[in-house]
C-alpha cells in the first residue's frame, strides 16, 4: 500500500520510475575476472624495504623470497589468474600452515601497500584469492582420566570396604 502510494507520486509529480531492490549489471568490465591492475618493482622494492626496516638479520630471509615469488608470478600485473597462480604456488612449495600464513600474508600486506599507495581499493578487492585454505578442525577424544559418576560411586565403595 505504501509502496503503491509512492510508486504513483513519484510518477505524476517527477516521471520518475523508481525500482526496488538491488541491480546488478552483468558487464564484464566491472568484475575483478576481467581487472588488471599494474604496479613497478620499484614499489615491490619500496615496500620490502619499508617491511625488512627494524628486522634482525636473521629474519630478512622469507620477506626477500616472497617478494621475489611475488614478482615472479605477477611481472607487474595483478589480476585473478596471478594471485590464484601465488597462492598455488605457495601451497604447493612451503609445507605447513605457518609457511603457508606467513607468505600469504606478505603477499596481502602489498596489496594493502598498494591500495593506499594508489588510493585505488580495488588492489585489496583481490586479497580473497589469497586466503589461507580451510581446515578441518579435529575433535579431541575424551581421555580415561575424566571421571564418570559410576566409576566415582565404584571408587567410593571400594575405599568404605577397605
Amino acid at each position: 500500500m505504501i509502496n503503491e502510494a509512492l510508486q504513483s507520486f513519484f510518477t505524476e509529480k517527477n516521471g520518475y520510475q523508481p525500482t526496488l531492490g538491488l541491480q546488478v549489471q552483468s558487464d564484464s568490465k566491472n568484475s575483478l575476472t576481467e581487472l588488471n591492475l599494474y604496479y613497478t618493482q620499484k614499489e615491490l622494492e619500496s615496500f620490502l624495504a619499508f617491511r625488512l626496516e627494524g628486522l634482525s638479520p636473521y629474519s630478512l630471509g622469507w620477506p626477500r623470497r616472497a617478494a621475489l615469488a611475488f614478482w615472479e608470478h605477477t611481472h607487474g600485473v595483478i589480476s585473478k589468474g596471478h594471485m590464484e597462480a601465488l597462492r598455488t604456488y605457495a601451497l604447493d612449495t612451503f609445507h605447513g600452515s605457518k609457511t603457508h600464513a606467513k607468505f600469504l600474508s606478505y603477499a596481502r600486506a602489498f596489496l594493502t601497500y598498494l591500495a593506499k599507495t594508489w588510493l585505488d581499493i580495488r588492489f585489496e578487492s583481490f586479497k580473497m584469492f589469497l586466503e589461507m585454505p580451510k581446515a578441518a578442525k579435529s575433535s579431541k577424544r575424551m581421555t580415561e582420566r575424566i571421571v564418570t559418576l559410576r566409576r566415582a560411586e565404584r571408587s567410593e565403595g571400594s575405599q568404605r570396604e577397605a
